[in-house]
């Protein structure tokens, strides 16, 4: 097993047994055309409405997205862990890819479950990390 394999791993564990530190998180993380946010703003929905055309070697349709949830900051600590963890083999583009590939599963988690915990919303975005991390 790989050292990134390893602490992926770690992660889960700290998720599941909520060994996660949240008191760091002061706003929403945002970043690679993702905002995680607690609420729909007029200034959120005027970001997504401003889609531009993007000619790029991303592998992934651009397009900037949102996740709303209560678990904000739960989310937003999970991006920024793995941030630092996949440091390496996020590039200038290809960080469109995975932090879209996040929040997509994000999402795609929220629209299919009316009442969730956080525990579950970070696994399932933490899934499409390890499957991302897997494919480069």
């Amino acid at each position: 097993m790989s050292d990134i394999s390893r602490v992926l791993e770690e992660l889960t564990s700290a998720i599941i047994q909520n060994r996660i530190d949240i008191t760091r998180v002061k706003r929403p993380w945002g970043g690679a055309d993702v905002i995680i946010a607690p609420s729909v703003t007029e200034e959120l929905k005027e970001w997504l409405g401003d889609q531009p055309v993007v000619i790029s070697e991303q592998k992934t349709m651009p397009k900037r997205q949102v996740v709303i949830t209560d678990y904000w900051k739960e989310l937003s600590w999970l991006f920024d862990q793995v941030k630092v963890i996949l440091a390496d083999h996020i590039g200038y583009i290809t960080k469109y890819d995975f932090y879209g590939r996040m929040a997509d599963a994000a999402n795609r988690f929220i629209e299919n479950h009316e009442e969730y915990e956080a525990e579950d919303l970070l696994l399932a975005a933490l899934w499409e990390v390890k499957r991302y991390y897997h494919d480069c």
